[in-house]
């Protein structure tokens, strides 16, 4: 089987992660990236996670371990309410903060540590990548 390319499609969509070569519509709906990417723009969490961009894998690290966490308990609901995410779409923050950081250890906080350095470096990045993981879990 020869390998699908961007040029072969005439409905050719952008897609924010291979710097403009084209996402590719199959029969099934999805959105392959053209052939320099090969990330899929409809992709399930697990499939972001593992092919996190380049700047924003301590974000998808941090996100990964927080799935063994309850909704809303995890580190990496307390990225969203620290970058400011929550209170720019909710209203308010998700993490429950009155009983301080139980939930938490030194392994979380790492993790939560690096992952803000990462916001630090490119927010917007960080950002448009939190977008695709919690559309991703939407989809769970």
């Amino acid at each position: 089987m020869s390998a699908l390319h961007a040029s072969d499609f005439r409905d050719v969509l952008d897609c924010p992660h291979c710097a403009g070569t084209g996402s590719i519509p199959t029969e099934d709906g999805e959105l392959l990236c053209g052939e320099d990417c090969h990330y899929p723009a409809r992709a399930d969490l697990w499939v972001r996670l593992e092919n996190a961009p380049e700047n924003c894998e301590a974000v998808a690290d941090l996100w990964h371990w927080s799935t063994n966490f309850e909704a809303g308990r995890g580190p990496a609901a307390l990225l969203l309410d620290l970058i400011g995410y929550t209170a720019d779409e909710y209203g308010c923050n998700v993490y429950p903060c009155g009983d301080g950081f139980p939930d938490l250890g030194y392994v979380e906080l790492s993790k939560l540590g690096h992952a803000l350095v990462e916001y630090a470096n490119d927010p917007q990045a960080v950002r448009e990548y939190v977008c695709e993981l919690l559309d991703a879990e939407a989809q769970l």
